[in-house]
């Protein structure tokens, strides 16, 4: 458990940097005037990291993923949500349910009129019998309101989700960066796409097999699609930026490109400003994006102690319960198979059995396992 062990001992000192003080960052003012801006720019990414989104979660597997794994990966972005809310009105008169019904994104669900009984009676011309002012009427009306909310993400994204040029110094210069995810029906539906469109994209991928995603996480192979609920099927979703001269000038601009499905069908093709993504390498490597992780350099120590451990206990078994010798024909085999103690061991004249005595000799490899502790605490230091 040496690779474990030895992350576990790193992580607290990396999450005592942006978590032992009250701010995660602190936005410095370059003169008098900033220093307002500065104060509000600060406790705002305070609210968004440890309020609005799980900081501490969020940091402690961008980190575990750099320190196992050689990169750990964020992303962030805006989540346009649509939501839909049933909401329920009574005793409403005429005014009042045109204005619910005249606002943005309301439409009628179900509407039930019936007269006010506390209204007085309208009033009826004696000499003609027509009625001279309306019947005042109450409404009980349900409606489902499209509520769109925008909010901050960030997101710790998984290695086999991450998709990068090869190439790549750095996320820059690279010429794609795509986060590819397994989306719901409903997800997608909610951030704006067509559901047929959606539904059409359905099917399998190479994701689901992916041998890292199996080798993490094995219990996902034992949950398949669900018939029963369209809504929860799963669609590959994947978010790519790219520089391609759309407009024929000769100049590389980044495009925002999405597309869904294992056919990656071209959803979205939309201008993009910067990649909004990060990553964290400990041991970065020049002239390359993916450096070494801290499981790299402590790996080969603990197979070496695996190794050390495995024959001490062989060894201590050994002595413990040596081989016998038996002379074929003269002995009762079945008492030489069983190990009860003072069992009895039946044999045609005395000495048919033997016992090898194996002397331990794991205490030898005691200094070795410290040697190689002492190894390890180098490397990682």
């Amino acid at each position: 458990m040496d690779v474990r062990d030895t992350v576990q001992a790193i992580l607290p000192s990396l999450m005592r940097i942006f978590f032992s003080s009250e701010n995660v960052v602190q936005y410095v003012p370059r003169n008098m005037e900033d220093a307002p801006m500065a104060e509000q720019a600060t406790d705002y990414v305070r609210y968004i990291l440890n309020e609005d989104n799980n900081g501490f979660v969020l940091f402690h597997s961008i980190f575990k993923d750099a320190l196992v794994r050689k990169t750990g990966v964020c992303k962030w972005w805006v989540d346009e949500h649509i939501e839909i809310k049933n909401e329920n009105y009574t005793g409403l008169d005429d005014a009042q349910l045109s204005l619910i019904l005249g606002q943005e994104g309301v439409e009628m669900v179900d509407l039930m009129s019936a007269e006010d009984p506390s209204a007085p009676p309208p009033v009826i011309d004696p000499l003609t019998g027509q009625q001279l002012t309306p019947t005042v009427m109450i409404h009980d009306v349900t409606v489902s309101r499209k509520v769109i909310t925008k909010r901050f993400r960030v997101e710790s994204l998984a290695p086999e989700e991450f998709i990068v040029d090869r190439r790549a110094r750095t996320l820059e210069d690279a010429d794609i960066v795509a986060h590819r995810k397994l989306a719901t029906v409903s997800e997608l539906v909610a951030m704006g796409y067509d559901q047929e469109l959606v539904e059409s994209n359905t099917g399998e991928d190479e994701l689901d097999t992916n041998i890292e995603r199996i080798a993490r996480n094995p219990a996902q192979m034992m949950f398949g699609e669900s018939a029963n609920n369209p809504a929860q099927r799963r669609v590959l979703y994947t978010e790519s930026y790219i520089r391609l001269d759309q407009d024929g000038d000769g100049v590389a601009e980044l495009r925002k490109i999405c597309t869904m499905g294992p056919s990656y069908k071209i959803v979205a093709n939309d201008p993009a400003d910067d990649v909004p993504f990060a990553y964290f390498c400990p041991d970065p490597e020049p002239h390359t994006l993916f450096g070494m992780s801290t499981a790299d350099v402590t790996m080969d120590i603990q197979r070496i102690k695996s190794v050390i451990l495995r024959n001490m206990l062989d060894s201590l078994a050994q002595s413990i319960h040596p081989r016998t010798g038996v002379v074929e024909g003269q002995v009762n085999l079945d008492d030489v198979l069983n190990n009860e103690n003072g069992a009895i061991i039946r044999m045609r004249a005395p000495g048919m059995v033997q016992p090898f005595t194996t002397p331990f000799v794991g205490g030898q490899a005691f200094p070795m396992m410290e040697y190689m502790d002492q190894v390890k605490e180098a490397h990682v230091s």
